[in-house]
């Protein structure tokens, strides 16, 4: 399967890796010339506007900064609408609000081109393992075929409900995980008044109740 593959920064080049390495071939697109070019360098024909891109690939996917750049590469001038053919699947990826992938997805439904949202968690180590968590939003049937290239970057794939509902679960799963980066963050902060090494506290919260992802995965005591 050819994909049309918008956005290889930090997280979409290794994604698009990993694609590349599980037989899939590419089309590649990114506003910085750098980011192109290292997709490029891994095997990947380079596009010069995400239409062009999609016109090239049997699946769209896209991962991208912002509502804002997601809505431009796919509605805006030479975007994805421009490109895709009727009957077109496209996957974005990028962490964004949910009214704006619903927004996409039926401005493209009028043009036949279908939609999912799957944004990642996970972060640059997971993408380039091929072990990125994927929640989806969008129809059964598309995401099933959306299945094998998501298998190719990831391995926990959840079918979470209609458009949008990936972006949702994303978005709770990064409250909670940000309520605990300010949590570890204040509780070694107070351990350091009272002269607790952070080492040995590190110890005690591993094996008690406190142990969290950010313990384990981005701990902010070396």
């Amino acid at each position: 399967m050819h994909v049309a593959f918008i956005g290889v920064g930090n997280m979409g080049r290794p994604m698009l890796a990993n694609l590349l390495k599980k037989g899939f071939t590419a089309t590649a697109y990114d506003i910085v010339p750098a980011a192109l070019d290292a997709a490029v360098a891994l095997g990947a024909a380079r596009a010069a506007s995400p239409a062009e891109a999609a016109a090239a690939g049997d699946l769209v996917i896209t991962i991208l900064p912002s509502s804002g750049n997601a809505e431009a590469a796919y509605l805006g001038a030479q975007g994805i609408i421009e490109g895709a053919r009727r009957g077109r699947l496209c996957i974005d990826m990028s962490t964004i609000d949910p009214g704006t992938s619903q927004r996409i997805a039926a401005r493209l439904a009028e043009h036949g081109i279908r939609f999912i949202d799957a944004p990642v968690s996970g972060g640059v180590g997971g993408a380039t393992a091929g072990t990125l968590a994927i929640m989806v939003g969008g129809a059964a049937e598309d995401f099933a075929e959306a299945k094998p290239a998501l298998d190719a970057m990831g391995a926990n794939i959840i079918h979470v409900g209609a458009v949008g509902a990936g972006e949702v679960a994303k978005l709770c799963n990064n409250l909670i995980a940000g309520a605990a980066f300010v949590a570890v963050s204040e509780a070694f902060r107070i351990a350091e008044g009272y002269g607790v090494d952070p080492k040995v506290l590190t110890q005690v919260i591993s094996k008690s109740s406190g142990a969290t992802w950010v313990m384990e995965k981005n701990h902010p005591v070396p």
